[in-house]
């Protein structure tokens, strides 16, 4: 369920992945939307076992990756597995080229994941305090996705195909299923060029 809410939202922003990207896991949002607009992509993982990764890291302190170094970040359903989501967001906003988009989603009320230890769920106020600690509102937009119906469908393990497409037709800000973030780092000044 919520894969479809996180294929929209990237999918409405697609004009933003372009240049040089990363991506949490694997490429695959990359790849899908970007297209020819992307000229490399880095993959980060915190395990060395993923062969796709081409940094290992934690995205709390990412430690080897320079500032100002990517025109876009894709972190889907990401931030729930940190300790330190506030750490991982001023990470984002240094690894930000001026210009530069980072994607987010996170999840509200998603069960809980048997295999990955996830720590902590959103609500929308909450989001949009956690990234202005780092972001000014000028360069955030946060919206919600879902509404009663498909979070009751997600909540209970059925797939898209089990609901009528009726039940994607709106977004309930009080129902949302997940949150999607789009912040953008600031462009420099000809000041500091």
């Amino acid at each position: 369920m919520d894969r479809r809410y996180i294929e929209s939202f990237l999918s409405d922003n697609r004009n933003l992945i372009r240049g040089k990207c990363l991506e949490v896991g694997d490429a695959r949002y990359t790849n899908q939307f970007g297209g020819t607009k992307v000229k490399s992509v880095d993959v980060l993982d915190v395990r060395s076992t993923n062969d796709h990764a081409t940094i290992i890291g934690d995205l709390q302190k990412l430690s080897s990756v320079d500032d100002a170094t990517y025109d876009c970040v894709i972190l889907t359903q990401v931030l729930q597995y940190l300790d330190d989501a506030a750490a991982a967001v001023l990470e984002l906003r240094r690894i930000l080229a001026p210009g530069g988009s980072a994607l987010v989603t996170v999840p509200t009320m998603a069960p809980v994941d048997p295999f990955s230890p996830d720590v902590q769920r959103f609500m929308p106020i909450g989001v949009r305090n956690l990234f202005a600690l780092h972001f000014d509102s000028a360069e955030t937009s946060v919206n919600c996705y879902g509404n009663l119906l498909t979070g009751l469908a997600y909540w209970s393990g059925l797939a898209q195909e089990d609901l009528p497409q009726r039940a994607w037709s709106f977004n309930d800000p009080i129902y949302p299923v997940i949150i999607s973030i789009r912040v953008t780092s600031p462009k420099r000044s000809t000041d500091e060029l």
